[in-house]
């Protein structure tokens, strides 16, 4: 099964990792681009960016999913499974109908 995983906190670190465990294919995680924080307002690297780097993943991060360039490569990806946590942003009906199965929000 292609599964695109869409998150964006630490919370979810762990199930990447159970994820990649299974016998499933995770074309791309889906996350949230860098953000400024803290004192200083220091640019941090998203932890599930970094998590899916040194995991060997493709990561696709876009600032709003109505970007059209979003909708076409999830389109490309084929997944049969978009599994999103804690991803913190709105996903468009549009790219909620593109999985083969379906698209799950895990709380």
């Amino acid at each position: 099964m292609n599964i695109i995983f869409a998150a964006a906190s630490s919370f979810s670190e762990q199930t990447l990792i159970a994820l990649t465990k299974l016998d499933h294919n995770i074309v791309a995680v889906l996350t949230q681009p860098d953000r400024r924080s803290g004192r200083g307002l220091k640019k941090t690297e998203n932890p599930i960016k970094f998590m899916a780097q040194t995991l060997g993943l493709p990561v696709l991060e876009y600032e709003s999913l109505t970007n059209p360039e979003a909708y076409e490569t999830i389109k490309k990806l084929a997944p049969d499974l978009l599994l999103t946590m804690a991803y913190g942003g709105h996903v468009p009906d549009k790219i909620l109908k593109i999985p083969r199965c379906d698209a799950i929000n895990i709380h």
